[in-house]
């Protein structure tokens, strides 16, 4: 039973699969280290055995036929947001550099019915500020699509983060991350991001701030009015 829910599970960022299956993969280099254990008296780290659950996973999503998807529109930035059924997001995310944990703020919006629906979380051994940035899209794509959400309009102060998701090439520290936003993308019909000021982006700020004081790990969400 747990063997076959586990197809529903989601991989949290930053893993570069997407919404390919982890867990079997896991499985399979636990049975290896066993082996290893028992026949040749050699250990490996838990650490270890992920990490090369991680490339094994990555090798066989790239071994498979190429796969004709449809991508999804992408329009102007924050042009579409006055459209019927287009959400707009903005993220937001705090970091520390002493502890490496980070919180993350989202919230989202549309003009036309006023209605805000907002979510936070906190991660530790978060590695840059920037990394942060790209988790907290990444949580608001995931709850977006629960939500039903298909058009999109993503807005961030974060303008390396914008830039890689726009020319799809990014830092080493994005590498994996990237991966998981653009095959979510792929699950929306339409989809923007673009850059916004910190000063247009203090509610989502708050919500990272608070998230991060407050070391809240289970994300929590709440729709509430939008006053006219």
């Amino acid at each position: 039973m747990g063997i076959e829910s586990s197809r529903n599970l989601v991989n949290l960022p930053p893993v570069g699969i997407g919404p390919a299956p982890l867990l079997p993969w896991i499985l399979w280099n636990i049975w290896i280290c066993r082996n290893k254990l028992i026949f040749e008296k050699k250990q490996i780290s838990p650490q270890e055995v992920l990490s090369q659950a991680t490339i094994n996973a990555r090798e066989w999503i790239l071994a498979q036929p190429n796969q004709i998807q449809t991508l999804p529109t992408i329009c102007e930035p924050l042009a579409a947001v006055n459209r019927a059924g287009t959400i707009l997001c903005f993220s937001d995310a705090a970091w520390r550099k002493d502890s490496h944990a980070a919180g993350f703020g989202w919230i989202f919006s549309n003009r036309l019915s006023n209605l805000a629906h907002q979510g936070s979380s906190f991660a530790a051994n978060v590695g840059s500020p920037l990394l942060a940035e790209a988790m907290a899209l990444s949580l608001a794509q995931i709850q977006a699509l629960e939500l039903g959400f298909r058009n999109f309009s993503f807005a961030s102060d974060s303008q390396l983060l914008i830039k890689a998701l726009n020319s799809e090439s990014s830092p080493k520290e994005l590498y994996g991350i990237l991966q998981d936003i653009l095959a979510l993308s792929s699950d929306f019909d339409e989809i923007s991001f673009s850059f916004v000021s910190r000063e247009k982006n203090g509610c989502a700020d708050a919500l990272a701030k608070s998230a991060l004081n407050s070391a809240f790990i289970v994300p929590a969400s709440v729709t509430v009015p939008i006053p006219v």
